[in-house]
C-alpha cells in the first residue's frame, strides 16, 4: 500500500506543474552565452521613454510575460530583468521557428523577428499564451505590440542607446564612479548623478564595462567627452580615458560589485563652467566594431543621469 500510495502522490505532483506551467517551449534550454551578470531588479523605472527597451520591460515584459511557468527564467527569452530581456531576445536564435525567422528580434526587421511573428499568431502558439486576471494586455494590446515593432523597426536599442545590427553586441557600461581627495562620492537616490561639492579640486572618474567576448582593458578605442546639456555633445571634444593597471572591484549601475578598468583625471570647475550639472559619455571599441558612444541621445533617461555629475551646497 505505502508503494501505491507514493506513486499516486507523484502523479499529482507531476499533474500539478504541468497544469501550472504555461510554457511551450523545451524545459532543457540552458543559456548558451555569456550573460552580463547585473540585472535591474533593484530598480524602480518610472515612465520610461515611448518604444525603448525599458519601456517595453516596464509595461509589457514584466507585468505581462515574466509570470510563474512563463519567461521566468525557466526558459528563454528571461524577462525577469531589463537587461536580461534585452540580451534574450535581441539577435538571439529561437527555439519555436519555421524556418523564415533569423532570430527572436531582428534589430531593424520586425517582419524578420520571431517575436513579432508569435504575438500576431504567424507562429502558433500565439503569445502571451496566458495573462494576469489584472493585466492591461486585453486592453491595451494594439498599442504594446505596435511599441515592441516601433522598437526593432528603430534598431532594438540597448539602455545606451546602441543598435546592434546583425550579430553584433555593443560594449556595455557596467558601472562610473568618483572619488575626490581619496574620498569616494556619493550619488542622489543610489543611481541618480554623482553629488560634488568642491568644484575646485581635482576629481576622478573610474569606469567599469562589460562586452560578451572582450575584455575591457583589451579595447582598442577609449575616450570620454563632457557637455553641460544632457544631449548637446560636441563632435570634437574628447579626452582620453587611461585604463588602469591595477582594475579594482566597486559598485556599479546595478548595485552590485563590478571590475572598474578605465579612469579619467578632471578639474570639474573647467568643465562645468559655472553650471551646476556636468554630464558625460565614453566612447569604446572592443577592436572588431563601431566605436560605440555610452550614452549616445537614444539611450534612456536614466543612464543619462547615472553618467554625470551634480553640484551640490
Amino acid at each position: 500500500m505505502s508503494r501505491i500510495y507514493f506513486k499516486y502522490i507523484l502523479v499529482l505532483l507531476g499533474s500539478f506543474v504541468l497544469v501550472q506551467s504555461c510554457k511551450q517551449e523545451p524545459v532543457d534550454n540552458p543559456f548558451d552565452d555569456v550573460r552580463d551578470p547585473q540585472d535591474t531588479v533593484r530598480f524602480d523605472l518610472l515612465d520610461p521613454e515611448p518604444n525603448t527597451i525599458a519601456d517595453l520591460y516596464v509595461n509589457i515584459f514584466k507585468p505581462t510575460c515574466s509570470n510563474v511557468g512563463c519567461h521566468d527564467g525557466t526558459f528563454e527569452p528571461d524577462f525577469r530583468t531589463l537587461e536580461s530581456s534585452y540580451n534574450t531576445l535581441v539577435n538571439r536564435i529561437p527555439i519555436k521557428n519555421d524556418g523564415t525567422f533569423p532570430f527572436r528580434v531582428t534589430p531593424g526587421q520586425p517582419n524578420q523577428s520571431v517575436i513579432m511573428a508569435r504575438l500576431n499568431g504567424t507562429i502558433t502558439p500565439l503569445m502571451p499564451f496566458a495573462v494576469e486576471p489584472d493585466s492591461d494586455w486585453p486592453a491595451k494590446k494594439d498599442d504594446y505590440i505596435n511599441r515592441i515593432r516601433t522598437w526593432i523597426q528603430n534598431g532594438a536599442r540597448d539602455i545606451s542607446g546602441a543598435s546592434p545590427g546583425s550579430n553584433f553586441i555593443a560594449p556595455r557600461i557596467a558601472g562610473a564612479a568618483a572619488s575626490q581627495g581619496g574620498n569616494w562620492l556619493n550619488r542622489t537616490n543610489a543611481n541618480g548623478p554623482i553629488r560634488l561639492q568642491t568644484t575646485d579640486t581635482e576629481i576622478e572618474l573610474f569606469f567599469a564595462f562589460s562586452h560578451d567576448t572582450a575584455d575591457p582593458l583589451q579595447f582598442g578605442h577609449n575616450k570620454i567627452a563632457f557637455a553641460t546639456e544632457i544631449n548637446e555633445f560636441p563632435s570634437t571634444l574628447e579626452f582620453d580615458l587611461q585604463k588602469l593597471s591595477t582594475p579594482f572591484n566597486y559598485l556599479g549601475y546595478h548595485g552590485v560589485q563590478v571590475r572598474y578598468t578605465h579612469k579619467i583625471t578632471i578639474n570639474p570647475e573647467t568643465l562645468l563652467n559655472n553650471k551646476d550639472k556636468l554630464f558625460f559619455r565614453t566612447y569604446v571599441s572592443e577592436g572588431s566594431n563601431p566605436v560605440i558612444e555610452i550614452p549616445n541621445e537614444y539611450g534612456i533617461f536614466y543612464l543619462k543621469t547615472y553618467m554625470s555629475i551634480s553640484v551640490v551646497d
